[in-house]
């Protein structure tokens, strides 16, 4: 038994379903993944455990509106699939490990969250890669790079750990690890927040959000 995680389209206006998918209907689309799922390591019940799905909003050379990646963690995993043709577009294993947030930054590029924790080790042994990653990687030929690797070198983020590249070229992550949220350049932590409760304990983050102008019309809040 493996849990079949998905997701699901939902009618903003009336709450209703629209759509269903199933990731493993997905995956077992190409037979090589066959290998990925059942052939590697022990057999695990949360083998897809999706943790983001990101609808893609634009069309491009790579992409079209209404794709969405799909971050698979314990496959260690990114997917491009394209609903309108049932089909898998694109898809990698790694560089990252247990993965989390993947967005689609345009021409081919993605950012992913790397937690790059080895799981079911010993904590010490956990960050074979030393620490958690901001992988910037470009699909159109698997290449990637790790711009944020200078600020991000004692970042150990355990479960979960969201990325968003600003507009100015800045990053803003939450370690929820650590209860912290940062803004951050490639050479220096820019601010960083950490919900005290008291002097001696830290409140639990869990998918803080940083907003721009762009993301948010102002306009229907007003009405």
């Amino acid at each position: 038994l493996i849990y079949d995680d998905g997701y699901a389209v939902i009618d903003a206006n009336s709450g209703t379903q629209i759509e269903e998918y199933s990731v493993e209907k997905i995956l077992l689309q190409n037979e090589k993944n066959l290998g990925i799922i059942y052939g590697i390591g022990d057999h695990e019940r949360d083998r897809y455990h999706v943790n983001q799905v990101y609808p893609v909003t634009i069309s491009d050379e790579y992409v079209q509106k209404d794709d969405v990646f799909i971050s698979i963690r314990n496959l260690s995993m990114v997917v491009l699939y394209r609903p309108a043709e049932n089909k898998i577009i694109w898809q990698s294993v790694g560089p990252w490990i247990n993965q989390h947030d993947v967005r689609y930054l345009g021409n081919g590029k993605i950012s992913v969250f790397g937690n790059n924790i080895v799981r079911g080790l010993d904590k010490k042994f956990e960050f074979l890669l030393g620490h958690s990653d901001i992988y910037i990687y470009d699909i159109s030929d698997d290449t990637y790079s790790l711009p944020f690797n200078k600020v991000m070198k004692n970042s150990k983020q355990r479960s979960g750990g969201i990325f968003k590249l600003l507009s100015n070229g800045d990053g803003f992550s939450e370690l929820s690890s650590d209860m912290i949220v940062k803004r951050f350049n490639e050479e220096e932590i820019i601010w960083e927040y950490v919900h005290y409760l008291g002097n001696s304990k830290k409140g639990n983050l869990n998918w803080t959000r940083y907003l721009e102008k762009t993301d948010v019309n102002l306009e229907n809040l007003n009405n």
